[in-house]
């Protein structure tokens, strides 16, 4: 008998038993037993509902009060990702892909520029699916060895072209369509010492030499990172997107002035001092290509992945190891 036999045997023992365990008190489908094998790895019923949360916004327990067809459409479905999944992640480990965090850092900010998104935006999306911030940072990273996993299996260049681009822009002109209001990133420093009378001076200094440099071509949101204290340094100064009438009467004149795209004079305040920087003045219609170019790309792209990761994946699945526990 070979160890990977003598493994899922194990396994398969195991489950067995906790699923026994789990029988009492409890009925079957609510405790968190096993629902799947995939070579020597499980999938429990915790898992399972969790992922389905996350992919349906709907808590599984409401979704089969509503609608018993559509619960086990969903839980098979979902449990077909997991263990593909799995199956994915064997094959990381055996390559030894690799994801360090700058990388799931960088993925994240385009995620959020591409969707218009403030840092608290994305956590309040991420909660109503019952995601935390550390889980949502490993879906990322997940995504990101799949990437690299395409890539090493498939060993061949993704190339999307412009006119692709383009075609996808004409068909889904709605996906596109300006929210209302103005975006807007900003850099605040802070008056940290009130009893020094020449500190607001040097911050004015400071706020002038700051506007010289964004204006000469630096990265705003570098310089927000390296120099800002005030909400959203971390994410590169941005704010979000605004209604203007919701705004301050001195930001929202600052804004009228200031074209899109530019950046204020520094605006003085009793504790500190702060440049704006316009992103889009909103109005209505639907964005010019130029402005929404780099997420299309990023949509063909992943789309490409993952028809080429959907076909490597069930050539996989048929050399696996696989049990389904329930009907």
């Amino acid at each position: 008998m070979t160890c990977h036999r003598l493994k899922r045997l194990l396994v398969v023992w195991l489950m067995g038993a906790a699923v026994a365990a789990a029988s009492v008190g409890a009925s079957a489908e609510t405790a968190n037993r096993l629902v799947a094998v995939v070579n020597d790895d499980v999938i429990t019923l915790h898992e399972l509902h969790k992922k389905m949360k996350e992919m349906t916004g709907v808590d599984p327990g409401m979704l089969r009060e509503r609608n018993q067809q559509q619960y086990n459409d969903a839980r098979r479905m979902i449990l077909e990702r997991l263990i593909e999944d799995r199956i994915a992640l064997e094959k990381i480990r055996e390559i030894g892909i690799e994801v360090k965090d700058g990388e799931v850092d960088d993925a994240i900010e385009r995620i959020k520029r591409d969707n218009h998104w403030s840092r608290s935006e994305l956590e309040s999306m991420l909660k109503d699916k019952g995601l935390t911030w550390e889980e949502y940072r490993q879906n990322v990273k997940e995504d990101l060895q799949r990437y690299k996993l395409v890539n090493f299996e498939v060993k061949s260049r993704i190339i999307i072209r412009d006119e692709q681009v383009e075609a996808y822009y004409e068909e889904h002109k709605e996906r596109f369509q300006r929210k209302p209001g103005v975006e807007i990133a900003t850099i605040f420093l802070l008056r940290k010492n009130p009893g020094d009378a020449g500190e607001p001076a040097g911050l004015e200094q400071e706020g002038a030499a700051l506007v010289k440099q964004l204006r000469e071509g630096s990265h705003f949101a570098e310089l927000a990172r390296l120099h800002s204290d005030g909400p959203g340094a971390e994410e590169g100064g941005y704010l979000g997107r605004f209604d203007p009438n919701q705004l301050e009467p001195e930001i929202r004149k600052v804004i009228e002035e200031t074209p899109e795209g530019g950046v204020s004079e520094p605006i003085i305040k009793p504790n500190g001092v702060q440049i704006i920087k316009v992103l889009d003045k909103g109005g209505t219609g639907v964005m010019p290509l130029e402005k929404v170019r780099d997420a299309i790309y990023r949509i063909l792209l992943r789309e490409e992945i993952d028809r080429r990761y959907s076909k490597w994946i069930q050539g996989l699945k048929e050399k696996t190891y696989t049990k389904v526990l329930f009907d």
